[in-house]
């Protein structure tokens, strides 16, 4: 069963925006979420492309606390009501969807409902969603940065042990989707060699 990470705050076809339930609970970077679109039957993937912990109320900037304390977690032992008045929320580009177990790298019909609740991907999960590269295509066509595609690409490959062969079928689908940008690709090509170092 995939864990409940956190709900929707802001919506829209390309991206959501959510609050973790938690203080510092969002999900990695790079990591995959999944949540059930407005269409009947439709489940929403998406990518963690930010993460973020501030004010719920931005009036109230943070100030440091801590001077004369011994750690980090004295200060919320002293400030109790923190927990409250802090908020971590994450931000993750949608690459595909679900419908009667078909998958599809476009974009979904509907968005996901405001206060929809957003899982985890369990491996097994990231494994089926990215058997083939048509996500990637979507990560770029919302101009996803390197770091953003590299750690994409290190949690699918994560996803499936025993199949060392994935980050290289990854290079080549990068070299395909990038034969006009060399530049770029010189940069991802290292960080999935990188990757593939134990």
């Amino acid at each position: 069963m995939s864990p409940r990470v956190g709900e929707t705050i802001a919506v829209s076809i390309r991206e959501i925006q959510a609050q973790s339930y938690d203080l510092y609970a969002a999900p990695p970077f790079g990591s995959f979420v999944h949540l059930a679109s407005t269409a009947p039957g439709v489940e929403i993937y998406a990518v963690v492309q930010d993460i973020r912990t501030e004010p719920v109320d931005p009036s109230r900037p943070v100030v440091a606390r801590g001077a004369d304390l011994s750690c980090e977690e004295a200060i919320y032992e002293e400030n109790p009501h923190f927990r409250r008045v802090m908020r971590t929320r994450f931000t993750a580009v949608v690459v595909g969807y679900t419908l009667e177990g078909h998958i599809f790298h476009l974009l979904p019909p509907q968005p996901p409902r405001i206060h929809g609740f957003v899982y985890s991907c369990t491996p097994e999960e990231v494994a089926i969603f990215t058997q083939s590269f048509g996500f990637l295509r979507l990560l770029m066509a919302a101009q996803a940065g390197n770091d953003l595609l590299s750690a994409c690409l290190r949690t699918a490959a994560a996803a499936r042990a025993g199949q060392p062969d994935y980050l290289v079928n990854a290079g080549r689908e990068l070299v395909s989707l990038l034969a006009e940008d060399p530049e770029r690709l010189g940069v991802l090509l290292p960080l999935l060699r990188d990757t593939c170092l134990p």
